[in-house]
């Protein structure tokens, strides 16, 4: 009897190491995704593995903790975050070419980009993924048929807040054809939810209710607590419409209850703005002032320019009914300005170019596919029709001409590519980052026409001092764009002089002190005076001005900036500029450094930029002669240091 155990238990030990089901080991990126998802709630522990995972050199296991990082500060609200994450994780995944990573992150990006309003960023982004994924070798797969739903539910979400109801209703019908094929209820419900927010924008009640429920059914069906929530909001705005307050009453506090259960912050805020408008309808305005300020604390400085709009829309709506006039007139200011910002944003131009783009280069794949196979009709043909030491040479001969051929088109394409992307680059700094503050600039000019006489002395001096800046800004931008476009053209020269270093960095400071004074940051520069250097003032001046605004802008409020030199000891000063700031991570350093970073991520007071101040000051530098370094690491600043020839 003991053999005959010994011998079962033997047999199974074999079939269990023998079956793949038992012994197959995970794949290492599956370990990975699983270590990194079971702490996903907690951002010390995520921190804690990407600092593993950097160490390694492990770039797909970082790129998956930041993913997830990206999703906390998404679901935390903090969204300026939230895309600067996301955009490291796709560094990451680029540089493993990881399609699936890649998607999945995108996504995550775009909800982000969203959310804060930047409607043209997400909707490049997110055609992108479309390119990403439908060349990616898992299209075919429920993942891919999950993502495609998930891309196209975001561009229909885009052309949603442009108001473009008929392009927004085709990529959310899009989004339900896979969801359908993988019976994914929530992404049903998700689309159906939208597709009615587009019929109640037409004044379409009925439809609009019909959809509504019909993703409630979805949602049950998925337990999606959020997604039910959600539901709950549409139906409670609904009944506001048809004026039955309190039905609408008892479905935002229901759906309040729900997005309160899911934590889902950005869902939640409508409805507690929903109430408070409910409330100061009513006259209870204890109630109102409650989730007012619930509001606040949901989505105050999250970047969010359509909830803050709405929030200070209420509060001068409270105000007035509480006959405070004068503080319902402010708040009313406060929501018009965030009302243009979030307008400044939505660029429909911007976004239809990402959709053409996208169509032509699919409609160029269709057209190179029909190409090849014309080409490779005619060729049989040839062959079948020409025999003996004739057709050879004809062909030889044929061959050669399309090779000769070929290399000449292959440099005609790479020329055609480098002056598109010059002009491309060019176009899209003009039309979005010069465009925006002129756009800002003319809004704060007819605010101040139409309410100069009865604006506050103190509001009218804001104004004054935002359009000073929004101004200083313009300019220097105007003045890179100026000086890139001259060195990208080869008439920028290099004509140096004796110089006085220390007059030029004096001068500079003082140039960027208003911008100093704005995060309260303060400035020690001590190279001496009379240190004197051989190089051209210009490009000097304009290298050390973008490094300190480079520095400012990532500064924290009350840092300071170190400017300072050393004696290299062959003839050369190295003049460095010191912050300690949010810093950067190796893989974006190593690519500021080889001049390839043309992207800018968003600077701690929310600053945009286009980062070619960097890239100038690194061919200004190059072209002199000189080198240039970069000491950083996140969270601990950074110091850029470059090189000029003494002169005694």
């Amino acid at each position: 009897m003991k053999k005959t155990f010994l011998l079962f238990l033997q047999i199974a030990a074999f079939l269990f190491a023998a079956n793949p089901l038992f012994s197959a080991e995970p794949s290492p990126k599956d370990s990975v995704e699983k270590r990194v998802y079971s702490v996903s709630k907690d951002l010390d522990a995520l921190n804690a593995l990407l600092k593993e995972f950097r160490a390694k050199g492990d770039s797909t296991a970082a790129g998956i903790a930041l993913y997830h990082i990206g999703r906390y500060y998404n679901q935390e609200s903090e969204y300026i975050r939230s895309i600067n994450t996301y955009k490291d994780a796709l560094t990451a995944h680029g540089t493993n070419h990881d399609s699936y990573e890649s998607v999945r992150t995108i996504i995550g990006l775009a909800t982000s980009e969203r959310r804060i309003g930047s409607y043209s960023d997400a909707a490049y982004d997110l055609f992108n993924g479309l390119k990403i994924l439908e060349e990616s070798d898992y299209v075919d797969t429920d993942e891919g048929k999950r993502h495609h739903s998930y891309l196209y539910n975001g561009l229909g979400n885009v052309y949603k807040y442009l108001n473009n109801g008929n392009e927004a209703e085709e990529y959310f019908r899009l989004s339900l054809f896979y969801d359908e094929q993988i019976n994914n209820y929530t992404g049903m419900a998700m689309n159906w939810s939208t597709i009615g927010s587009i019929y109640e924008y037409r004044n379409m009640l009925d439809s609009a209710e019909v959809m509504y429920n019909r993703a409630m059914e979805f949602n049950r069906r998925g337990r999606s607590t959020s997604g039910v929530g959600i539901c709950l909001n549409h139906l409670g705005q609904l009944s506001r419409e048809s004026k039955d307050l309190k039905k609408a009453e008892e479905q935002f506090l229901e759906a309040y209850d729900s997005l309160s259960k899911a934590k889902d912050r950005w869902n939640l805020a409508k409805s507690t703005m929903s109430l408070a408008a409910i409330y100061i309808d009513n006259g209870d305005l204890a109630k109102a002032k409650h989730y007012i300020e619930e509001s606040e604390d949901l989505v105050g400085g999250r970047h969010s320019y359509g909830h803050e709009q709405e929030v200070h829309s209420l509060r001068a709506m409270l105000n007035a009914k509480a006959g405070k006039y004068k503080d319902a007139y402010q708040e009313s200011l406060i929501a018009l300005a965030y009302k243009d910002s979030s307008a400044n944003q939505k660029d429909d131009q911007e976004v239809a170019q990402s959709r053409i783009n996208f169509i032509q280069e699919q409609n160029l794949k269709a057209l190179d596919k029909i190409q090849k196979e014309r080409e490779r009709e005619s060729s049989l043909k040839r062959i079948i029709g020409v025999s003996g030491l004739a057709s050879t040479i004809i062909l030889f001969l044929l061959a050669l001409i399309m090779f000769f051929y070929w290399r000449l088109q292959q440099k005609l394409n790479k020329h055609l590519a480098e002056s598109n992307a010059l002009r491309d680059r060019l176009l899209s700094i003009m039309s979005h980052d010069v465009k925006n503050p002129v756009i800002a600039q003319k809004n704060s000019l007819k605010l101040l026409e139409e309410h100069l006489d009865d604006m506050p002395k103190d509001v009218l001096k804001a104004h004054i001092t935002e359009l000073a800046r929004s101004s200083d800004y313009t300019l220097r931008l105007f003045t890179n764009i100026l000086d890139w476009s001259k060195l990208q053209i080869g008439r920028m020269t290099h004509d140096p002089i004796r110089v006085d270093i220390h007059n030029v960095c004096m001068d500079t400071i003082n140039t960027l002190k208003e911008s100093m004074k704005q995060k309260e940051i303060t400035v020690e520069a001590s190279i001496p005076p009379e240190t004197f250097a051989f190089c051209d003032i210009n490009m000097f001046s304009t290298v050390l001005r973008n490094l300190i605004t480079n520095a400012i802008k990532y500064s924290n409020l009350g840092s300071k900036i170190e400017i300072f030199h050393k004696d290299d000891g062959n003839g050369k000063y190295w003049i460095y500029v010191k912050d300690y700031g949010v810093g950067m991570d190796s893989e974006m350093a190593a690519s500021l450094l080889k001049g390839k970073n043309v992207s800018s991520s968003i600077g701690t007071f929310g600053e945009r930029g286009t980062a070619l101040g960097l890239v100038i000051c690194k061919e200004f530098i190059e072209l002199a002669g000189g080198d240039i370094t970069l000491e950083t690491s996140p969270g601990a600043g950074s110091t850029f240091g470059f090189t000029v020839l003494k002169s005694e």
